[in-house]
């Protein structure tokens, strides 16, 4: 079972991956609306807050096939209690302290993220978009940056970087985007 825990930043919870709720188990979740009690065949996670005041509970995220085969990932936020839960291409921003507080993000399919701590953000995208995260919710929204798809997305002396695809021109150009607010400084797909 693959499962990436990116701990860019530091955390107040732990969580892994389980193939099945465990039995007796009574804190079980159901996301996005954080139903207790209620499950979904998906992906299963066990949550872990550090505090003593705080028993560890089940979240359980539904398939509904956004993007079948894609890896589920957990990213750590700026806020060490929030966590960052991409499962079949959605993503969730989920308070690990209450499970009540959840907010599914709009971006669909997230087919990539990465953290950028300098920046106190994590970068969602998906074919034509970047998206960034903060512990606040989405930040911004980047311009269109392809015809249908994005690769090699990365960060490096201060800008958002990667190529995509423009059908118009049938090849990959780069983008760069500034991590501050999503305005793209160099766009491929605006090429005449």
């Amino acid at each position: 079972m693959k499962f990436y825990f990116d701990k860019s930043f530091p955390t107040s919870f732990d969580c892994s991956r389980l193939p099945v709720i465990p039995y007796g188990m009574s804190r079980v979740y159901c996301f996005p609306k954080a139903i207790e009690g209620a499950y979904a065949d998906g992906l299963t996670l066990e949550i872990v807050p550090f505090s003593d005041s705080m028993d560890s509970w089940i979240a359980t995220f539904p398939n509904r096939g956004w993007a079948r085969g894609s890896e589920p990932a957990v990213f750590s936020m700026p806020s060490p209690s929030q966590a960052l839960v991409i499962a079949f291409g959605e993503a969730y921003l989920v308070n690990t302290n209450d499970p009540s507080q959840c907010t599914l993000l709009d971006i669909i399919p997230v087919v990539g993220a990465m953290a950028i701590p300098e920046r106190q953000m994590v970068v969602l995208y998906d074919f034509i978009y970047l998206e960034a995260i903060g512990p606040e919710g989405s930040r911004w929204v980047s311009p269109r940056l392809a015809t249908d798809g994005l690769r090699d997305v990365g960060y490096g002396d201060g800008l958002i970087v990667g190529e995509g695809w423009n059908a118009a021109h049938d090849k990959w150009l780069p983008f760069e985007v500034r991590p501050e607010d999503g305005v793209a400084t160099l766009n491929g797909y605006d090429l005449d």
